[in-house]
């Protein structure tokens, strides 16, 4: 599927106005944001600052299935990346419908049932639509234009930064974004006119199904000056002259994964600490 995705972009005819019809399938795709159940996840925050070889942000990639009963857990078998510079660290979160593992370095360790109660699923009908589902796309756009190819619509439009940042730190929060993020704080006010101020490009593009309406990828580069806000300074680092990259991509959507448990696992206390 990705290069099957790869292909028809880079066979795109050129871009032509489409008005109202490319900000309808925004607005479409957005609403399908919570139906997306399943598939093949590869998601990235990077931050390239002016100095080389200082870029920090994680990628999120693998597998995904989100549980479909009440009290069971999805399927995954996603490999988290922390980005530090040329420093790289991996680890693998697991979980099937018997239970959840974290593989460091390449041995498993089972997770204890009291670190894996949230990640319990509603069920179809319940509370959550997952992560994507409060990603306002429709909202954060402007001047649309769209291309077509295959199956498949690209959309490259104008961007609210504020607004499709804001929502942007709150999925990666819950897709596990861990301490990528986690300093971050929505920007409001001062800061929020201060980023609109720093950002001297912000180029956006949506991949949807054109039949399905199903989002396959997700595209946002800010390109900042030298005033970037001081939250949004402080959870990434020194962002003057930096270029803040956020690539979501979704493969296969809604068809069916497989995981299996890894073998060998040990208990979560034999983890190894620091």
């Amino acid at each position: 599927m990705r290069s099957r995705l790869a292909a028809a972009l880079a066979a795109g005819a050129a871009l032509s106005s489409c008005g109202g019809g490319a900000d309808g399938a925004i607005e479409e795709t957005a609403d399908k944001l919570g139906e997306l159940r399943s598939g093949q996840l590869s998601v990235k925050l990077l931050v390239s600052p002016s100095v080389e070889g200082a870029d920090i942000g994680f990628e999120l990639e693998g597998p995904f299935e989100l549980s479909r009963r009440d009290g069971e857990l999805p399927l995954t078998k996603l490999r988290y990346t922390q980005i530090a510079g040329e420093q790289k660290g991996d680890v693998e979160f697991v979980s099937t419908a018997d239970g959840a593992w974290v593989d460091v370095e390449g041995q498993a360790y089972e997770l204890p049932p009291d670190r894996v109660q949230g990640l319990r699923g509603a069920g179809p009908g319940g509370e959550g639509e997952g992560p994507l589902g409060d990603l306002d796309l429709a909202s954060w756009t402007s001047n649309e234009k769209s291309s077509e190819s295959g199956d498949m619509e690209r959309i490259t439009a104008d961007v609210d930064v504020v607004k499709a940042l804001n929502d942007a730190i709150d999925a990666l929060g819950e897709l596990g974004g861990g301490d990528a993020v986690g300093a971050l704080k929505p920007l409001e006010g001062e800061e929020a006119e201060k980023l609109e101020k720093a950002v001297r490009s912000a180029p956006f593009e949506l991949v949807t199904g054109k039949d399905d309406r199903l989002l396959r990828r997700l595209k946002l580069t800010l390109d900042i000056g030298t005033d970037a806000p001081r939250e949004l300074a402080g959870g990434l680092g020194n962002l003057s002259g930096a270029k803040v990259q956020f690539d979501l991509r979704i493969d296969e959507p809604n068809k069916p994964v497989e995981v299996q448990a890894p073998e060998d696992a040990l208990p979560y206390e034999s983890l190894p600490q620091g």
